[in-house]
């Protein structure tokens, strides 16, 4: 520093010896243009909706951190924008076996993770192995290790077991390699809707390396903290994005959402029942407001090993005594739909018409309780204890008490302990339960109701359903999977324990500046639709 301080001393006197010298030649001076000032950077600025648990995919189950890693992963395959179908995401393309047990996906040869290292289908046969390993916890373990071979076993074993017992168990999974390109899926069983699964996030490939997540997608993670996570180019992904940086803000739909939308600080916010008021009073929030509704179904669940619901005709009157329309604009304050059946519009092989749905007829669900002799009274019904389960409690104590003449007590608890009673059968009603759908084929929906599964609160059991369904999950021929899965929609709705009541509508403040952006029934989470990465730019 003092070298360089001298050094600018002793030039002085010669730069004033120039500038003397310039000032005296007759040559007009040269006029000064400013520099032009870069352009900003393409940010895209968002609220996810919550704050993610976790990075990693396998990990990952809300529908905020859903949305984050479609960002930064990429699954074997994608859903088509018309969800459809799959298309080629990180395999170019796949086969199936013609006994329908074994999928052949043949990757990408330029798959890259963000560090510039090769995407192999040794990654992929670790990714999946880990979504079954019971001593990862990946909530998505029933899920895959349902259908790939030896997966049921597998995860079935106590993590707690010698790690000699479990690394047996995931040896012998219908997982293979035969080479760096090939990526073997072996099944359990023949299940025609297992190209679906192939597009679920929490199957793709990633590693972690100094705290770092290396990933195989779009972009790469490139700081997080308490407020936000960054997001910017994966510098090795074959095609580069119109965006250089996405900021995530971890916060959800709500007041700060809204308010930081209307400064301009977000170019993307969700709008939930608390805000929706506000947006469509707003002239301006209005017209930049997105509904689009949701593969998602809203149901009112009856304990049939509880009286008096093990009888079918009370559950039918139940079902019946309860007005749909209200509980949209109530409940879900106008964001939503009323539905009367377990599928929700938009999902392939959704009943056509009205034959076998639920219907809103208080005359006959009077009927059909006083019919079956049973009695009601000290009912409860379980909610969880947050405004939504309060309206929801309301709502059906109301709808009740009016239409069928029957009173029932609300009991508003924790999350945990709602969760636990449902768990052990501890309630007569119970809601709303809701399923958001993990890829759109009927079967992720018709199982949740089977003798066997265990998101069947309600413990109904019904053979003819179940034979039903398994003709579906597993025939072939599309036509033949459409007719069962119709007939066990039929016999559930007439027989089930759940009274459908609504379908959510997604409510996404989108400002002017963002262009490309893709939302459809599939979503994500809420603020961001069916994400195609690389179309998403924003105009500054």
């Amino acid at each position: 520093m003092p070298f360089l301080y001298l050094w600018r001393m002793r030039s002085r006197p010669l730069l004033l010896l120039v500038l003397a010298l310039v000032a005296g030649c007759s040559a007009p001076p040269v006029p000064f243009v400013a520099r032009p000032a870069p352009p900003p950077t393409p940010t895209l600025r968002l609220a996810l909706g919550g704050t993610p648990a976790s990075l990693d995919p396998a990990l990952q189950r809300d529908p905020w951190e859903r949305a984050l890693a479609s960002f930064y992963t990429e699954a074997l395959l994608t859903t088509r924008t018309d969800i459809s179908d799959v298309a080629p995401a990180a395999a170019a393309s796949y086969d199936v076996s013609a006994d329908g047990l074994t999928y052949t996906f043949h990757l990408r040869a330029d798959g890259r993770f963000s560090d510039g290292t090769a995407v192999t289908a040794a990654d992929f046969v670790t990714a999946w192995k880990r979504l079954i390993d019971p001593r990862v916890g990946s909530p998505h373990a029933d899920l895959f290790a349902s259908i790939v071979r030896g997966g049921a076993l597998t995860e079935a074993l106590d993590p707690e077991d010698p790690h000699a017992k479990i690394d047996a168990g995931l040896a012998q999974l219908g997982l293979r390699a035969p080479d760096p390109l090939t990526f073997q899926v072996t099944l359990a069983r023949p299940a025609p809707w297992f190209k679906w699964l192939a597009t679920i996030w929490a199957g793709a490939p990633s590693k972690s390396r100094e705290g770092a997540v290396l990933s195989n997608g779009p972009f790469e993670v490139q700081a997080g903290d308490a407020a936000a996570i960054t997001l910017v180019p994966n510098p090795h992904y074959r095609h580069a994005p119109k965006l250089k940086r996405i900021v995530a803000y971890e916060i959800g739909a709500g007041d700060e959402a809204l308010q930081m939308f209307r400064s301009g600080r977000l170019d993307l916010a969700p709008v939930d029942p608390g805000t929706i008021g506000a947006v469509r009073d707003d002239r301006t929030l209005r017209s930049e407001l997105r509904q689009v509704p949701e593969l998602t179904t809203a149901w009112l669940v009856m304990n049939t090993f509880r009286s008096p619901f093990g009888s079918a005709a009370v559950r039918q009157a139940f079902a019946e005594a309860l007005d749909r329309r209200t509980y949209t604009e109530t409940t879900l304050a106008g964001l939503g739909d009323a539905q009367f059946q377990l599928l929700p519009p938009g999902t392939p092989g959704r009943l056509p018409g009205p034959a076998g749905l639920q219907v809103f007829d208080p005359g006959g669900a009077r009927n059909l309780l006083a019919g079956s002799g049973a009695a009601t009274g000290g009912l409860h019904l379980l909610v969880e204890n947050t405004p939504t389960g309060h309206a929801f409690g309301a709502f059906v104590r109301q709808q009740l008490l009016t239409n069928l003449g029957v009173s029932v007590a609300v009991d508003a608890v924790s999350a945990k302990t709602f969760s636990d009673r449902i768990v052990n059968r501890q309630f007569d009603l119970a809601g709303p339960q809701l399923w958001a759908a993990d890829y759109p084929d009927p079967q992720d929906w018709m199982d949740l109701f089977l003798t066997t599964s265990g998101a069947n609160a309600g413990r109904w059991q019904d053979s003819l359903y179940d034979e039903l369904v398994a003709l579906g999950d597993s025939a072939a021929d599309p036509a033949a999977r459409a007719r069962a899965y119709e007939q066990a929609e039929i016999e559930l709705d007439r027989l089930g324990p759940a009274a459908f009541l609504g379908q959510p509508v997604a409510a996404v403040l989108v400002s002017p500046r963002v262009k490309g952006l893709l939302i459809t029934a599939y979503d994500p989470a809420p603020v961001l639709g069916t994400l195609r990465p690389l179309d998403l730019s924003v105009n500054h």
